[in-house]
């Protein structure tokens, strides 16, 4: 009964609430029971879960972290990760069915820290390189020159150069259209690349576009409807190199920037295009100093890659539609990409963007911990080079499933052998040898008719026979060519260490070849386990090696 009276199914009926719910209220509070297995409660509605909340967590963490190094699952692969895991904690069979979509989506609502996500493209070398060391030393370098020259109060003496391509070819944006169609964008053919050299500082200040295009020769009409103090080039690929880049601090940085009495610095990549003899001079004549990033971490630690190429290079798209859609029939080439693309300039490398990034980059003002380590978490499973070798080679004991799937460490490549390329054989055919040790069909003849053969000599005044290697040629003499084999160049098998002989056969050349009539490559193998090299395909039946795949010679393997 409730406290006006009424029963609890007549007010269920009265105010349209289910029955069920006002017994449920009139209990009391529900309190749930302590989970099993290490979380705090186990509440659930419906039935029960695969895997219970340990083992969730488990996948959760597991995909959270190869996603933060760069090798995350995709939605296919995290499910068939997970119906591998349930068959190994004996929850599945193999013949039962793999998990179905409605699975997942049930386990991203029950963590909500999961979602999908497009992954950006990480460059393996820029993977490799953003480390931890590496970043730590990089800001130790740039804080003592900011000290030395005291550039901490002075932003704007604080400039980054950089440069991007553009295509003609531009990449088209969403489109409204029909839900039953299939829409296409016109656009111009792919071309040459244009480069923009940008330049910009931390209060925001940049200079006017600097264009290198692809040609021979300098045509004025390149600039037209460019930014007012643009300049440019031309280069035979439409790429920067060491003599534009000098050309472009001599005629238009030292142009729009004087020169001042305080020291500016020019942060930029050390790509070999940057790179020049005269570099340093002209920096200490014009009372500037030149600091290279460390290589390939240029999208952690160039401003200009940070906060204004992304948004120049989606101007640029947009800018390309726009033009092709008012202009039908008309392409993008040469003429009008310096006009299409400075209106992208201006509104991409704005002062709030500039200072922005100099800002992310932990440039100005200075801060180390602007590069997290999230950014620096794809370079945890490459060796790191002060590390000792002993510290690598420990073996891991990774008894667990999702333990067995985390990468911690990086493959490495076995070490090749480093010997020249050995060609066994024999270059004559069984035709030609017998050819060339048939007898002399001349000495045949002085047998039969000496004295004739005599006068004739004394009539023609021959000169003297010399020797040849065809036994058919007149009057030739034949001269035996032995079998070549790499054995040659090298004086005999005899000259060779123990370690560049065949450990089964213990011979340079296999003994295949002994009377054979083909020049061959012979592959070579080197056993995992004592590290001697074998002959492929001649010594052992194995004749290919794949990658990261284990190969014992016969010796290891009839010990084992």
């Amino acid at each position: 009964m409730t406290d006006n009276g009424l029963s609890i199914h007549k007010a269920a009926k009265l105010y349209g609430i289910p029955d069920s719910t006002l017994r449920d209220r009139f209990r009391g509070p529900y309190q749930p029971a302590p989970a099993t297995d290490g979380a705090n409660f186990n509440v659930s509605c419906g039935p029960s879960t695969t895997f219970s909340s340990l083992e969730e967590r488990q996948l959760v963490e597991h995909s959270i972290y190869m996603a933060s190094i760069g090798y995350g699952y995709a939605r296919s692969e995290f499910m068939c990760l997970a119906n591998d895991f349930a068959i190994s904690l004996k929850i599945k069979s193999v013949a039962d069915p793999p998990f179905a979509q409605s699975w997942f989506d049930g386990f991203k609502r029950r963590h909500p820290e999961i979602t999908i996500a497009k992954a950006q493209k990480l460059n393996l070398l820029r993977a490799r390189a953003t480390s931890e060391p590496i970043i730590d030393q990089y800001f130790h370098d740039l804080k003592s020159v900011m000290d030395l020259y005291d550039l901490h109060s002075r932003p704007e003496n604080i400039w980054n150069i950089d440069e991007t391509g553009l295509m003609m070819e531009h990449t088209p944006s969403l489109v409204v259209c029909g839900s039953h169609t299939k829409p296409q964008a016109v656009t111009s053919h792919r071309g040459k690349t244009v480069t923009i050299i940008a330049a910009g500082n931390a209060v925001g200040s940049r200079l006017p576009p600097y264009f290198v295009f692809p040609g021979k020769r300098w045509n004025d009409q390149l600039l037209d409807g460019a930014c007012p103090g643009a300049s440019g080039t031309v280069t035979e690929s439409g790429w920067s190199n060491s003599l534009v880049f000098m050309d472009f601090l001599k005629n238009h940085f030292r142009k729009h920037v004087p020169v001042s009495d305080s020291t500016s610095i020019l942060l930029f990549d050390g790509h070999k295009s940057h790179v020049n003899l005269t570099l340093k001079e002209w920096g200490q004549e014009n009372n500037i100093v030149f600091f290279v990033i460390p290589p390939h971490t240029s999208h952690v630690t160039q401003p200009l890659d940070i906060g204004c190429f992304g948004p120049l290079k989606r101007a640029y798209h947009s800018e390309c539609q726009s033009f092709m859609r008012q202009t039908p029939g008309i392409q993008i080439n040469r003429l009008n990409i310096a006009a299409l693309s400075s209106k992208s300039y201006n509104k991409s490398l704005t002062p709030a963007n500039l200072i922005s990034s100099f800002a992310k980059a932990g440039i100005f003002p200075l801060d180390r911990l602007k590069i997290t380590s999230a950014q620096t978490a794809p370079s945890t499973i490459y060796p790191s080079q002060t590390s000792s070798s002993s510290s690598q080679q420990e073996p891991e004991n990774k008894t667990n499933f999702l333990e067995q799937k985390k990468i911690t460490k990086a493959a490495v490549i076995g070490k090749k052998r480093n010997m020249p390329a050995s060609i066994h054989g024999n270059i004559m055919s069984p035709s030609k040898e017998s050819r060339l040790k048939r007898p002399n069909c001349e000495t045949v003849n002085k047998q039969k008719n000496k004295s004739n053969q005599q006068n004739k000599k004394q009539k023609t005044n021959l000169p003297h026979p010399q020797p040849c290697t065809s036994a058919a040629s007149s009057g030739g003499v034949p001269v035996e060519v032995p079998p070549y084999t790499d054995t040659d160049s090298t004086q005999g098998e005899e000259a060779l260490d123990d370690s560049e002989l065949c450990i089964v056969c213990h011979k340079f050349t296999p003994d295949a070849f002994t009377n054979a009539f083909t020049v061959e490559f012979i592959k070579w193998g080197q056993c995992d386990s004592c590290g001697g090299w074998v002959h492929l395909k001649y010594c052992t039946p194995i004749s290919v090696l794949r990658r990261e795949s284990t190969f014992l010679c016969p010796n290891c393997e009839n010990e084992s």
